[in-house]
């Protein structure tokens, strides 16, 4: 087996495990929120969705959610046309962090060393 081969099992193996742990976490959303119920009788185990249900949550999230951003549209557009139109005056330059030159500091010369010390 190549290198390469190993990666691509190895990537694979990966997406199969998040797939997974994803479907779990739906599938346990959807029983936790009361969306699924588990009937059980002698010979035969029933499991229910309440789509109807399901279905009108989740158009009242998607709405909930686009109200919610067009909130925030809005109040970034108020935001915008109350504020100055961006550009730099000569007024608040002074506020600016200003540069600072500096210099590096002084390298040691290098050290000689004896001959008779090594």
């Amino acid at each position: 087996m190549s290198r390469n081969q190993n990666r691509t099992g190895g990537t694979v193996a990966v997406v199969l495990a998040s797939l997974f742990v994803l479907l779990l976490v739906v599938g346990g959303a959807i029983f936790v929120f009361g969306y699924a119920r588990v009937e059980q009788s002698p010979g035969r185990t029933t499991v229910e969705i309440d789509t109807e249900q399901l279905d009108k949550d989740t158009r009242k999230a998607v709405d909930d959610a686009r109200q919610s951003i067009q909130q925030g549209a809005e109040s970034v557009e108020e935001s915008l046309d109350t504020d100055d139109d961006g550009v730099i005056e000569q007024d608040d330059e002074e506020d600016l962090p200003q540069a600072v030159e500096t210099t590096p500091d002084p390298e040691d010369p290098p050290r000689e060393v004896p001959d008779d010390a090594i």
